[in-house]
């Protein structure tokens, strides 16, 4: 499932480029392609500009997303996650919620397409390359986008800071998350709309996490008050809600041999083992990079990268970034006179 997915993405990049800050430094035709120029295109771009290149999924789904169905999101039959949605569940297609100010997702978060997955460890496969190929793989340089022209003038792309790293390169003052940081009730942001998780029926949430309940140990998406579970809740049958979930940002699983424990689990498939990798100071990672090296390769994924439509414009400007003499020609693929 892994490689057909990454080899249909590498494919999908050679078709796709991003206009405007995600575009290599390239010319590219201003003219519609059913009217006459004088020098007609060489190369002709489809670009996906649909709301679902703003999602951080990659799967072998119906959509890409991920579909929960109240105990599980993989289908045993078909050894891949379950493909299509279940009644009465909503999907995702959010891991890392930045809130929707620009820059951040386009989709707002009460929106069925707007939804983050909570971080917790039921779902650290999806944390994974191994099983979701667009999130931050630790056997891979990432780097940040090749020059574009934007706004009439060369821009060039810097390594993403840890402690602010956008959510989107091409927009400075937009929303920044500090990957190196755990994000808890002290972040200003903890209970705001946007930056929160959306749970439901079967999900298990860990103790500190802030979601309306009758108590802090039981009985959670019900009413209006809000209370810090001090133990671990699953939610009920029936009932779904947002909640604040604390979280260490630059964290990735591995497959790995590892013993069952927190810090490891085996995946859906029954095989793979995964262990979970927080990039904190003082730990070691399977790439042997150093601790502020992997946190920069992180910064850049989640800068460059993390993002369907983040990941097409850093592989399509890698790509055409060395070609000489090409014409393009783009087509939005939501245009209606394409």
């Amino acid at each position: 499932m892994t490689r057909r997915v990454r080899a249909a993405g590498w494919l999908l990049a050679l078709a796709v480029l991003f206009g405007g800050p995600a575009a290599a430094a390239t010319d590219v035709s201003t003219l519609p392609l059913n009217a006459s120029a004088r020098t007609p295109p060489n190369l002709i771009i489809g670009l996906d500009d649909s709301g679902s290149m703003d999602w951080e999924f990659l799967l072998d789904t119906s959509t890409g997303r991920f579909w929960w169905d109240g105990s599980t999101g993989w289908d045993p039959a078909t050894r891949t996650p379950r493909r299509n949605p279940a009644p009465g569940f909503e999907g995702y297609g959010h891991l890392l919620p930045v809130g929707t100010a620009t820059g951040g997702q386009i989709h707002a978060f009460d929106h069925p397409d707007g939804r983050a997955l909570p971080p917790t460890r039921q779902f650290g496969w999806l944390r994974s390359a191994a099983f979701n190929p667009l999130y931050y793989d630790t056997g891979v340089t990432y780097k940040p986008w090749a020059p574009a022209f934007v706004d009439g003038a060369l821009r060039s792309y810097a390594n993403a800071p840890p402690s602010a790293a956008p959510s989107h390169p091409a927009y400075a003052s937009g929303p920044a998350l500090n990957l190196g940081d755990d994000w808890n009730a002290a972040d200003a942001l903890w209970a705001a709309n946007g930056h929160r998780f959306y749970v439901q029926a079967g999900m298990v949430l860990p103790a500190g996490t802030q979601v309306a309940a009758a108590t802090p140990v039981g009985d959670v998406c019900q009413g209006s008050s809000e209370q810090t579970l001090t133990a671990e809740v699953t939610v009920p049958a029936g009932r779904a809600c947002w909640a604040s979930i604390p979280y260490h940002p630059a964290t990735f699983w591995h497959p790995e041999n590892c013993a069952p424990a927190a810090d490891c689990i085996l995946a859906p498939d029954g095989v793979t083992r995964l262990k979970r990798y927080d990039i904190r100071a003082g730990n070691r990672f399977p790439s042997g990079r150093s601790y502020a090296d992997e946190l920069q390769n992180f910064a850049n994924w989640f800068s460059y990268h993390r993002k369907r439509k983040l990941a097409l414009a850093a592989s399509a400007g890698a790509v055409l970034q060395d070609l000489n003499g090409p014409r393009l020609g783009v087509m939005r693929f939501t245009e209606a006179n394409a």
